[in-house]
């Protein structure tokens, strides 16, 4: 959540459901999910900032025991959470790690991963005592005071299957014309991955700023799909972006990002989307029966694209929130649509959008002798597609993504020499500040792991 949004949630802890509660007071709520759990119940997943930690409660209507029983909270305390049973409110607590100049994102990520834990225990039970999915919307606590009481019997959630039916919801829904150009576009986009073989997405929310504010992993096409008009009309209402990351088990999806008319021209007979995501600039996706990272760097190349593209974009039909915009937004569309199209590498070399293979340079830094227990080297480009977007913008923190790849090589049983080298030979950014950047950058993730190891001590 942004820091903006933090501060003005301070305050608000005080708006909660009616009735008996298992929560408590906590003057810093940065941010909120309430979900139900059937009987009236609802499960909440909470992030302190004053004390670093996340906690979820369970409150119930007057006249309902809020205690959803050792089925559901046992799920949470063979994951390491703490029950503070004599805390108002029977918390469970989960500590967030702390963040470091070796690790900036540290307590992010660690909320990130709780909260995850928290939508799939949530999800589970759901399922079980048949009651629909939920999306897990994470639901901000920054929301007006007075509007929040017209409504307050009405949790902030979003279930699939549990449409918001509120005065106060329905006020805000966009004109029918708004609602059919974001929706059917977003759809589209969806039902075109799924055609090439997207089965599940990530989701991931930002700020105008270019901030993290929220992120939904591994969701299946079914589950968005039904939830999608409401995930874009609530981040419509904050200005967030709607960014979507599809996970292939079939061709390799190429994402050609920042092209201009001419490129996209070029790549229309190949690609199976196509998007205009602001003035000037194109995006388009190919899907490519034999390709590989490699592959995808070398097409890149050849079609002038992003090289450090991270393989997700903005939803069709949403707008495109950055400050450089403001006011008028620009709206993501799709211009070129040709479901189930997969190409190949040779018709892309028919095409002329490909560069010429590139020469990989033997690095200057001395191999160590590989350790006989290695696992093999972790994929670069999933570092590069799972990094935080950078301050300046929607594109991954590619410095971010270098001291992942060498957090798990290191973690592998790769050499620090070993791993500052192979750096050098899959980082652009690497390449261009030169082998002083890749040790640093190894040194620091080994410092990082060293630490691990004494706290476990």
């Amino acid at each position: 959540m942004s820091r903006r949004q933090s501060d003005q949630s301070a305050s608000a802890d005080s708006e909660q459901p009616s009735g008996s509660q298992w929560t408590s007071s906590i003057p810093q709520v940065a941010s909120e999910d309430i979900i139900g759990i059937g009987n009236g119940r609802y499960a909440h997943f909470r992030r302190d900032r004053r004390f670093a930690q996340v906690q979820v409660t369970f409150t119930a209507p007057l006249g309902v025991d809020p205690n959803p029983g050792h089925e559901l909270t046992d799920q949470f305390k063979e994951l390491g959470w703490t029950w503070r049973e004599k805390e108002p409110g029977k918390p469970w607590i989960y500590q967030l790690d702390k963040s470091s100049t070796d690790d900036p994102t540290a307590r992010g990520d660690s909320r990130d991963a709780l909260h995850e834990q928290f939508l799939i225990i949530i999800q589970e039970y759901r399922e079980k005592h048949g009651m629909p999915p939920t999306i897990g919307w994470l639901s901000t606590v920054n929301h007006d005071t007075k509007a929040q009481n017209v409504d307050r019997s009405f949790p902030p959630s979003t279930s699939v299957g549990e449409p918001t039916t509120s005065k106060r919801e329905k006020q805000k829904l966009p004109s029918p014309k708004r609602e059919t150009r974001g929706g059917a576009g977003a759809l589209e986009m969806l039902d075109a991955f799924a055609s090439v073989g997207a089965e599940r997405f990530d989701l991931t929310f930002t700020d105008a700023v270019g901030e993290k504010v929220g992120f939904r992993g591994n969701r299946p096409l079914d589950q968005l799909r039904a939830a999608m008009p409401t995930i874009l009309q609530e981040a419509a209402e904050r200005q967030h972006n709607v960014i979507v990351r599809p996970r292939s088990t079939g061709a390799a999806l190429i994402q050609l990002d920042d092209l201009g008319e001419d490129a996209v021209e070029r790549l229309r007979p190949a690609s199976f989307l196509v998007l205009h995501t602001s003035p000037g600039n194109y995006q388009a996706w190919v899907a490519v029966a034999d390709g590989d990272s490699d592959f995808a760097r070398q097409l890149r190349r050849g079609a002038g694209a992003d090289l450090t593209a991270s393989g997700a974009s903005r939803i069709s039909g949403s707008l495109n929130y950055k400050e450089k915009y403001a006011p008028a937004f620009p709206r993501v569309e799709t211009v070129h649509l040709s479901p189930g199209r997969v190409t190949t590498q040779a018709e892309l070399e028919t095409l002329g959008v490909l560069a010429p293979p590139e020469k990989t340079a033997p690095a200057a830094i001395r191999l160590s002798h590989r350790r006989p227990d290695a696992k093999g080297w972790p994929s670069y480009q999933r570092c590069v597609e799972n990094a935080p977007p950078a301050r300046s913008g929607d594109r991954p923190d590619i410095s971010r993504a270098d001291y992942t790849f060498c957090l798990l090589a290191i973690d592998w049983g790769w050499s620090l020499e070993e791993t500052a080298a192979r750096l050098m030979q899959e980082s652009g950014k690497a390449q261009e500040n030169g082998e002083a950047y890749a040790l640093r950058t190894a040194r620091n993730a080994a410092a990082a792991i060293e630490r691990r190891g004494e706290r476990r001590r």
